[in-house]
């Protein structure tokens, strides 16, 4: 397990414990929450960070400590937006089965059935056998663009133009040797949830943002999340990471520049009602629907390896 994995798990851990322990004692848990938080801060050196946590009777605590933007010291709150990175894979699942649901697609398909009339497609690796259960389960054999050698400069230039397509991601693994055959192993593949998503725009003639807005984010009351598909998001918190990382970006991954003016009606107020509603059952909601619900239940932390207009189309399983 890598160290960054058991830092997540060793304050999940307490988190649950404590929440468990306050709730029947009546303690004052957002306050234990966040000298808990506020420990692995200053133990692990990230900037800031929030959490939530929901208790048995659906109430919810939230707490923020350290800083959302270290140089200008501006403080970290529960409406800090983040990036959510590959949470989005859960998006992109669920709107695969949503649409399975009404026979629009199957995860038996072809991707040739619906990205074959591309030019491109011929010279993605596996391109005449791969299925869009496949690329859901990162059994395709599609190679990772991310972590391709020689990639990271083209892909910060990608992200800081002012139009975007996300096939050029796709383009970086053009007539590459497939990672295997598929459906005959597993490798963790961004661009395989890229074609994914393409594939579901083929399929349905709409943008998948329109969809996966239509389907999850309002029904759900997730009215601050949003799809990071422009250079600027209001209010985002100011990504860091190590002076040696694998994708060769400083350590401030935004310009110093930055001035994000944070909301009054962030995310955490966006989460409060689909974290909330666990509480209701399934009854009122597709399959897919709890698919997004129990995947939003996550762990915040103001760590961003990549320009934001990446994460938008690296998915939205992870």
């Amino acid at each position: 397990m890598n160290p960054f994995a058991r830092m997540i798990i060793s304050l999940l851990v307490p988190l649950l414990l404590l929440s468990s322990a306050a709730h029947a004692v009546g303690r004052d848990l957002r306050k234990e929450m966040e000298a808990l938080l506020e420990d692995f801060r200053t133990t692990y050196g990230f900037p800031g960070a929030t959490a939530a946590v929901v208790l048995p009777d659906g109430s919810l605590k939230v707490v923020a400590v350290g800083l959302s933007d270290a140089e200008h010291a501006r403080p970290m709150t529960t409406n800090s937006r983040m990036l959510a990175a590959s949470i989005g894979k859960s998006f992109w699942g669920a709107l695969v089965l949503s649409l399975e649901a009404e026979g629009v697609l199957s995860r038996a398909d072809r991707v040739s059935d619906h990205l074959g009339h591309l030019p491109w497609f011929s010279r993605v690796p596996n391109t005449a056998d791969m299925t869009i259960d496949q690329l859901l389960s990162h059994s395709a054999g599609v190679p990772d663009h991310v972590h391709m050698d020689g990639v990271a400069s083209d892909l910060i230039a990608l992200g800081q133009a002012e139009t975007f397509d996300p096939a050029d991601l796709v383009g970086f693994i053009l007539d590459q040797p497939p990672a295997f055959e598929p459906g005959s192993g597993w490798a963790y593949s961004d661009t395989g949830y890229v074609l994914l998503g393409l594939a579901v725009k083929e399929a349905t003639g709409r943008s998948v943002f329109d969809l996966a807005n239509e389907r999850f984010l309002q029904p759900l009351g997730l009215r601050q999340t949003s799809p990071s598909n422009g250079p600027a998001q209001a209010g985002l918190a100011v990504g860091y990471t190590t002076e040696a990382n694998p994708f060769d970006l400083p350590p401030r991954t935004m310009p110093v520049d930055w001035s994000g003016i944070l909301r009054s009606n962030g995310p955490a107020a966006g989460l409060r009602r689909p974290l909330a509603i666990l509480r209701d059952g399934d009854r009122h909601f597709s399959r897919a629907q709890r698919w997004i619900r129990c995947t939003l239940m996550t762990f915040w932390m103001a760590f961003r390896y990549l320009p934001m207009r990446l994460a938008s189309f690296m998915g939205l399983a992870w």
